[in-house]
């Protein structure tokens, strides 16, 4: 009986280790989303001289890339945190915010950027829209 007993006190230690460690990957992969959503929309603002100032999105996600600095963020830890959330059906089955803006891109395509105020996935899928086809 102790064992038992044991086990289940070291199983429930387990799922909230697991839990602590799947909040935090979700953060750093939503901070490294917000980041390259960011640095798309930057690069297509840039190339239709369009000032990023007035636009709302980019300042809710400006503090991305500080934010995943101050975490210490590397090339090993995103390899980690990877193959965690492959592991993980919460995370696994989640689709990325890149996606659901490549989605949506086509029907940007050829159409002038969306309005300052516009959501950040609108953005996004403009930016995907206007890149330049290699």
């Amino acid at each position: 009986m102790r064992h038992k007993q044991l086990g289940a006190g070291l199983a429930r230690r387990l799922a909230v280790l697991t839990e602590a460690a799947r909040r935090k990957v979700s953060e750093r992969e939503h901070l490294r989303e917000y980041a390259r959503a960011a640095a798309s929309i930057r690069a297509a603002l840039a190339g239709a001289k369009i000032d990023p100032a007035p636009i709302s999105c980019l300042r809710t996600i400006a503090d991305a890339e500080p934010r995943l600095t101050r975490l210490g963020d590397t090339p090993e830890l995103q390899l980690a945190d990877a193959v965690f959330a492959a592991g993980h059906p919460r995370l696994a089955s989640r689709d990325s915010l890149a996606a659901i803006a490549a989605e949506r891109a086509a029907g940007f395509a050829g159409r002038p950027p969306p309005d300052r105020g516009a959501s950040l996935l609108d953005w996004y899928a403009w930016s995907l829209a206007t890149r330049p086809r290699r």
